[in-house]
């Protein structure tokens, strides 16, 4: 009888447990076919940040953990003497909601924090020590790119993307790593944004309407 007591007591515990956390925007590696960040040859690199938009059914929920789908480059013979190549740093932003505007808005972090990653389709970030309240019921999950040698790659008129500028292209174009993916859910608008050079938050549809969110989950509890 106490066995069974004990069983249905941890059972309870687990099933608030799962309650409580609440996973927002799943996303899977085989589900991610599509990725933002290139543009075209002889073009800069367009956005300074990419942020997905995520809704709560509670006000003051806790961020728990963040996942982001990437491409993973493979490495083609010729450029087997580059080690690591899969290698990427990367900020992490948290934003709430500007009212005004819809976009992202003030930040929930005292500083982004940096985000180092070898060879992971999903990168997985544990952000429970930082204890991050979502004050109202919408928020952003928000990647910067850092734009030096480390993260940089080349694409040549063929599309294909390269460790190092290849010889036989003159014109590539400079992108960098990490290469979010985009998804599709069952939605008509979109919840991705993106940041211009000027700083200035746009919602990005340019890929409306196959695709519509970035391959960025979060975790939350409170829920």
């Amino acid at each position: 009888m106490r066995y069974l007591l004990f069983i249905s007591t941890l059972f309870s515990v687990f099933a608030t447990v799962a309650q409580e956390n609440l996973v927002l925007n799943g996303i899977h590696k085989d589900s991610v076919r599509f990725y933002i960040g290139f543009q075209k040859v002889n073009e800069q690199f367009n956005y300074l940040q990419a942020a997905q938009k995520f809704s709560t059914e509670k006000a003051g929920s806790t961020l728990q953990q963040v996942e982001l789908g990437r491409l993973i480059i493979p490495v083609n013979g010729g450029e087997a003497r580059i080690s690591e190549p899969t290698n990427t740093t990367f900020l992490l932003h948290i934003y709430d909601l500007d009212s005004l505007t819809g976009a992202p808005g003030n930040s929930l972090m005292k500083e982004p924090l940096e985000v180092k990653n070898r060879a992971d389709q999903i990168v997985k970030i544990d952000l429970r020590k930082y204890k991050i309240r979502i004050p109202g019921k919408t928020f952003f999950v928000s990647i910067e790119w850092i734009t030096n040698s480390r993260n940089q790659r080349f694409m040549n008129l063929s599309g294909n993307i390269e460790l190092v500028p290849g010889k036989r292209f003159r014109k590539t174009a400079f992108i960098y790593q990490p290469f979010i993916g985009m998804v599709k859910n069952n939605k008509t608008v979109s919840d991705a944004w993106v940041m211009t050079p000027e700083r200035q938050w746009k919602l990005y549809t340019h890929n409306m309407p196959y695709m519509t969110d970035l391959a960025i989950s979060a975790q939350v509890s409170g829920q």
